[in-house]
């Protein structure tokens, strides 16, 4: 075949087309450093691109709740610390009311401490965070402790004693329906709706940590309604009735009580401990997914 000059003018403008295309291409890579502009140019890195996008998406999404938990933890955390605080004044107080030294007036002083700690309680434990309430279990826009025109302590308007026309059966339910409310929260351990064996458990209930009922003999086991019975005892017996005997059974029962209020912390410790070690490991997963991409 005969070459002529003119097609060896169209090779060259090709030729020289096909360089210039190319020196552009290779330019604007080491000035944005993408390795492909349009999912034509490269199919298969695209569509890994578009994967890992979306796996980025999902753990961001995950490490943005384990922070804001992380945030409604620690708040807790503190208020309770206060509660301990407050718990921890009402023993030594219970001991010097039980001292057969102690006059009336001695006792009802301390009967008027043992109702400010009371209100120390319900205030620590209305706190709330971002808008929402702590210790309320799954209903986290009202604050859920309150006293009734008796003193007892309502949560979420509910009596934590027995009411006078309630069977042992429906308290029991009552209360187990308030012991199982749960708040999940996508960690990264596949959480399905409705499904409550997935997800992360973030709830916290005040009723959790200060207990529920009476105990054989009619003394409240909730923490908050002990204190006042033992505050109502100490100002309405002067020293020929007040029974340090029959006192003492108050204070026992308020040791087993404080008990509960220490485990349920040392449960939300280990909440807070997960919550940590899986914000660690979604950032460490984050940054991984993050240089794949970028090498993609």
């Amino acid at each position: 075949m005969r070459i002529t000059s003119v097609m060896m003018g169209n090779s060259y403008r090709r030729n020289l087309q096909a360089s210039q295309q190319r020196l552009n291409e290779a330019s604007l890579k080491s000035t944005d450093f993408l390795k492909f502009h349009k999912v034509s140019d490269d199919p298969a890195s695209a569509s890994k691109g578009f994967q890992l996008r979306r796996e980025i998406s999902r753990v961001n999404a995950q490490v943005s709740n384990a922070e804001m938990m992380e945030g409604r933890i620690n708040t807790a955390e503190s208020a309770l610390v206060n509660v301990q605080e407050q718990l921890k004044d009402v023993k030594d107080r219970l001991i010097q009311g039980n001292n057969g030294t102690f006059s009336a007036e001695n006792r009802s002083v301390i009967a008027e401490e043992l109702r400010g700690i009371q209100k120390a309680i319900i205030q620590d434990m209305n706190i709330s965070y971002t808008g929402q309430h702590l210790f309320g279990g799954e209903k986290t826009d009202e604050a859920p402790l309150s006293a009734d025109e008796n003193g007892k302590l309502l949560f979420r308007g509910q009596s934590l004693e027995q009411l006078p026309n309630e069977s042992d059966k429906d308290f029991k339910a009552r209360m187990a329906k308030l012991e199982d409310e749960m708040v999940l929260i996508d960690f990264g351990y596949g959480l399905e709706a409705g499904n409550s064996e997935s997800g992360f458990d973030v709830s916290l209930s005040a009723v959790d940590f200060l207990g529920y009922g009476v105990d054989e003999s009619g003394t409240p086991t909730n923490l908050y309604n002990l204190i006042g019975e033992m505050a109502d005892y100490l100002e309405n017996n002067d020293d020929s009735t007040f029974d340090p005997e029959f006192f003492g059974k108050y204070i026992e029962q308020y040791d087993d009580s404080h008990d509960n209020f220490l485990n349920a912390l040392t449960n939300m410790g280990q909440k807070a401990h997960t919550i940590e070690y899986t914000k660690t490991r979604l950032s460490a997963s984050l940054k991984s997914l993050q240089e794949k991409q970028s090498y993609v």
